[in-house]
């Protein structure tokens, strides 16, 4: 089951975020680009950000973070998935984020990409 989802506008200005609130706790914020589903940043509950980069369709390849110490902005983990949506390699699979083939939201308990009016199964293609 999706956590409950709250937009909120900062100002007239300023870009719509959304939250992912689950037992009333938020554990992820997230700052939408102007494209359709497209995802700017990531902030956990840590106030750790990530910079989702996304391919042709959408699909999320890399995590970008800053490192804290130096500044720098380093790619934490690169996303390897075949042409269904599977992902087949990450190179750091401790650094999550909940969006993955096509920019749609990953259901790990359900594992299922949740595409609005249906859920999507990778493995059965379908």
């Amino acid at each position: 089951m999706l956590p409950a989802l709250s937009w909120s506008w900062p100002d007239s200005r300023g870009s719509p975020s959304w939250s992912e609130d689950v037992a009333a706790v938020v554990q992820n914020q997230y700052m939408d680009g102007p494209g359709v589903d497209q995802i700017f940043a990531d902030e956990n509950a840590l106030q750790d950000v990530l910079f989702p980069l996304a391919a042709d369709l959408g699909t999320v390849r890399d995590l970008a973070g800053v490192d804290s110490v130096t500044g720098q902005t380093l790619v934490l983990n690169h996303r390897t998935s075949d042409s269904y949506g599977n992902i087949v390699a990450e190179t750091d699979n401790t650094v999550e984020h909940n969006f993955a083939f096509a920019g749609r939201h990953w259901d790990a308990d359900a594992g299922l990409y949740y595409n609005r009016a249906r859920w999507y199964d990778p493995e059965k293609q379908r």
